[in-house]
């Protein structure tokens, strides 16, 4: 088991934008067969013109029961205090398995939920489901060729269709690429 401490400038952002400071604590353990990673983020954050605390929580546990196979499960629960009202709330779960099949291709199904109940992190009040399928097999050391099908949907009209603006409840997207990388991918 290992813990850890953080201090970083912000969410989502390399410069600091408030003068405060966001603490981490994080700890994981591993086995063999199961990890599980958890972090735990606390730090003003400039929201209704003032510094404001925001928290995040997001904890991953993974399972390899068997050598091509590897399930995980992740959660996150976050809110940011506001000045004249409750706070903001999201909370997302997803589920993922990779399965190595022959000729080092590898399948990945992802399914996520995500309610951002006051549409602080997606501008919109909704609950988000997405659903993904990839593919991917190496094609020579550092070289991946990846297809990949992602379904998403939304109980607020969301997506853009063409030129107009948040005019659908749900948007498909289809990607084939090639991936150059350094290291071993955890392959």
């Amino acid at each position: 088991m290992e813990v850890g401490l953080q201090v970083v400038n912000g969410w989502n952002r390399v410069l600091d934008g408030n003068g405060g400071k966001t603490i981490a604590v994080t700890a994981d353990y591993r086995s063999p067969k199961l990890s599980w990673y958890n972090d735990y983020y606390i730090g003003p954050e400039r929201v209704d013109g003032a510094n404001l605390r925001r928290t995040l929580f997001d904890t991953t546990l993974v399972a390899s029961p068997f050598q091509r196979l590897s399930v995980d499960i992740n959660l996150d629960d976050g809110s940011q205090a506001r000045s004249t009202q409750r706070p903001s709330e999201w909370i997302g779960v997803a589920v993922s398995a990779q399965l190595r099949l022959p000729y080092q291709f590898i399948a990945s199904p992802r399914w996520e939920w995500f309610n951002d109940r006051d549409g602080f992190t997606t501008g919109t009040p909704q609950t988000v489901h997405e659903f993904t399928l990839t593919g991917e097999r190496p094609l020579h050391k550092g070289v991946v060729a990846r297809v990949e099908y992602r379904h998403d949907t939304s109980n607020h009209k969301f997506f853009n269709v063409g030129s107009q603006p948040a005019s659908s409840r749900q948007q498909s997207t289809f990607l084939i690429g090639i991936i150059g990388y350094f290291g071993s991918l955890g392959r």
